[in-house]
């Protein structure tokens, strides 16, 4: 019997490839454009949500673009009105979502040894303590537990087999997208009992650790620009306007009292079409943002919202095999978005 996600690799690859050595990725590159790549860990460690590429996948994929195309920071392509700056030749800006710490331990040496600059985008209260990325918690509270399933039927969720690294991964997908479509006190709550559940209770010293301000101010001078991912990392449509308020201006202003500099980039928490709304852009325009960037893929063109940037995430399901060998055929027809 033929495994369906196998085939499915197999055709996405061979596509990958017909249209990359056919050129069809250099005459959509030709068009010009800004694309912006989104990362948020660069580590060797094996993580069941696509947020983690490898240190030598990052190196390739900075080799690849250097050697073909300019790689600019992101902040440099608004003009004085701020409207993004598009011209006949292609730009691509390096962007990283939340401020893990291997940012500085594992990307920014080769950032600089490509003399490449990119932008950050911090949560706040992360490096600060004060809050923990929910997702990991329940990652790693999945990962840790010791029952063989979780019934959750009775929270409006469903049964779920603990079994084996598949069943506690399948786990973690679909949790993971139903705790997204509560507020942000209401996620917390379920996960509490989540963990209750699966009898997981010392989480927090398991987490990714987060960038020290020292280490933000080292990269600050050199070649790093930082941006907010708001205080708490809520999904902000799901938040009162009070709530956006605090998450949007006053994230802001607690960075640029860290940085001593002015906060000109913003990134929406999950980013897609439904994770903001009219309020939070208008909070993101009193708050004086140069611009914000979403999660939905595709290239910036002439005339695209300064705070409805496009980005293309970067995981490591779309640029390498089984074996985390980097694939240079997938990589650039996912970044010309023909994928």
């Amino acid at each position: 019997m033929i495994n369906k996600t196998k085939l499915r690799q197999v055709v996405k690859r061979t596509t990958a490839a017909v249209l990359n050595r056919a050129g069809f990725v250099n005459h959509r590159l030709k068009k010009g454009g800004v694309i912006i790549l989104m990362f948020h860990k660069v580590d060797d460690k094996n993580d069941p949500l696509p947020l983690t590429v490898s240190p030598s996948t990052f190196d390739q994929i900075l080799s690849q673009l250097n050697k073909r195309h300019d790689i600019v920071a992101l902040e440099s392509l608004f003009d004085s009105e701020g409207k993004l700056v598009v011209d006949d030749k292609v730009k691509f800006a390096i962007t990283f979502d939340d401020g893990y710490l291997d940012n500085y331990e594992k990307a920014f040496p080769i950032l600089q040894k490509y003399h490449t600059p990119a932008t950050i985008y911090l949560s706040y209260g992360h490096l600060e303590g004060e809050y923990f990325f929910w997702y990991e918690k329940l990652t790693l509270g999945l990962q840790h537990t010791q029952q063989t399933s979780l019934d959750l039927s009775d929270m409006g969720s469903e049964k779920f087999a603990l079994e084996n690294t598949e069943d506690i991964n399948i786990a973690i997908t679909s949790l993971n997208f139903w705790l997204k479509q509560f507020t942000d006190k209401e996620r917390l709550e379920k996960l509490e009992e989540i963990l209750s559940r699966l009898d997981v209770n010392d989480t927090d010293e398991l987490v990714s650790p987060m960038l020290t301000w020292e280490m933000v101010k080292e990269m600050q001078e050199n070649n790093i620009n930082f941006g907010s991912h708001t205080l708490s990392h809520p999904i902000l449509a799901r938040e009162d306007s009070r709530s956006i308020e605090r998450e949007v201006v006053e994230s802001k202003k607690l960075l640029e009292g860290k940085t001593g500099k002015t906060i000109e980039g913003f990134a929406y928490p999950n980013g897609t079409v439904d994770d903001y709304n009219d309020t939070v852009l208008d909070y993101v325009g009193k708050a004086a943002y140069q611009h914000a960037c979403t999660t939905m893929a595709g290239i910036n063109y002439a005339g695209q919202d300064p705070y409805q940037l496009l980005r293309i995430n970067i995981d490591p399901f779309m640029c390498t095999n089984e074996k985390g060998e980097f694939l240079p055929d997938m990589f650039w027809a996912k970044v010309s978005a023909l994928i």
